[in-house]
């Protein structure tokens, strides 16, 4: 991706690993003259045995999404946004790219090009890709992926959105280990997603 939340020097990190692993391994989030501060979400909320999910606001960038209320929340630099789980391999990222093509499937093809080309990623398995209508009326794109990392034992899911409003991309990714039953979470977090942009692509 071409945009400032996915960089801690200015260049793009090395893939097979998840991304919001790859933006905070390494990197003091606190000495970054561009990171914007940690941020407050609702907390979440939950009734009887559902897992609760907060919400998190961004109103510089335009967009909400929620995310399980036990993770923690970070804004990045560049409108960009990192919820990690601390109890296990699982975590995820907003991506906010200015100035992108205004056809969603292009755009979340770039991202599949780029990820098939990885040298970290091996034996990509393409499990779905779907077109999601978003109950702000934004059209996305999900991609949902089977992949090993850099390591021959590094076995990852990977579900993404990709959203275009207007010129903006966001794209909304959640990575965790496969070994780990996830799915249904990772499917909530990304359609939970809301460009509050005025226009709906």
């Amino acid at each position: 991706m071409t945009n400032e939340s996915d960089r801690s020097d200015g260049r793009p990190p090395a893939r097979g690993s998840p991304n919001w692993r790859r933006w905070s391994a390494g990197t003091d989030r606190a000495g970054a003259p561009s990171a914007r501060p940690w941020v407050e979400t609702d907390g979440g909320t939950a009734g009887g045995d559902e897992a609760a999910f907060a919400t998190y606001t961004d109103e510089e960038y335009g967009y909400t999404v929620s995310y399980p209320a036990d993770w923690s929340a970070g804004a990045d630099a560049g409108g960009g946004a990192t919820f990690e789980d601390p109890t296990s391999m699982a975590g995820a990222v907003v991506f906010v790219d200015e100035g992108v093509e205004r056809d969603v499937a292009a755009y979340a093809e770039r991202f599949e090009a780029e990820f098939a080309a990885d040298d970290n990623v091996h034996d990509v398995e393409l499990l779905d890709r779907r077109t999601v209508w978003l109950p702000s009326g934004h059209r996305g794109r999900a991609v949902e992926c089977r992949y090993v990392g850099g390591a021959p034992d590094e076995r990852w899911r990977l579900t993404y959105l990709f959203v275009v409003a207007g010129t903006t991309g966001y794209t909304v990714g959640v990575d965790w280990d496969a070994d780990i039953d996830f799915e249904a979470a990772a499917r909530t977090v990304i359609e939970s997603f809301a460009p509050t942009a005025d226009s709906t692509e």
